[in-house]
């Protein structure tokens, strides 16, 4: 069972599909009642894991647990466990564990490691390596390795090894490794 809190109230929830819209929060295709979530500013709080995971807005979301698929329009996530599967925010900031799928963040993403793609607008560090491609608009970026293509619009690179083609259009690259451009 896990515990959902919405700014203050405490909902205990069996399931593990959340869906959070306009004026309802789906668990498991089931309503729960919100007639005390008097904003749309809400802080949510899951204790345990959960499966998926989407939202059109929230202030911040925290999880004590693991989670499959993450997709919020607005706000900051905060996991204390790994995301296995893909991550979409708009317009916010990842901090996790591990993210065993893709990441496409319009702010900073702080994690141990990404199996797939980084897509972000922010900074991007990651404590361990990057499986796939990176894109970034406007950050800088600092990993371990990189499995795949590095597009960088503005901004740095700190990173081992790359496998892949490296584009920075206004930024500096420091690569303690070896970098192997595809042959495409």
């Amino acid at each position: 069972m896990a515990r959902l809190k919405i700014t203050g109230v405490d909902y205990f929830v069996d399931g593990k599909q959340i869906v959070i819209q306009e004026e309802k929060i789906l668990v498991d295709g089931k309503e729960i009642d919100m007639r005390h979530v008097k904003t749309k500013k809400i802080n949510i709080i899951i204790n345990g894991n959960v499966e998926s995971l989407t939202t059109p807005y929230a202030r911040a979301i925290y999880v004590k647990g693991d989670a499959g698929s993450i997709q919020i329009k607005t706000g900051n996530i905060n996991f204390e466990g790994d995301i296995n599967g893909d991550v979409k925010i708009e317009n916010g900031k990842i901090n996790c564990g591990r993210i065993n799928g893709n990441v496409s963040a319009g702010g900073d993403i702080h994690c141990y490691g990404v199996y797939g793609n980084v897509h972000s607008n922010g900074n991007v560090d990651v404590d361990g390596s990057i499986g796939g491609r990176v894109k970034i608009l406007n950050g800088n970026l600092r990993c371990r390795d990189i499995g795949g293509n590095v597009h960088l619009n503005a901004g740095s690179i700190e990173s081992g090894h790359i496998t892949g083609n490296v584009f920075i259009g206004d930024g500096d690259l420091q690569c303690w490794g070896i970098i192997k451009p595809n042959q495409e």
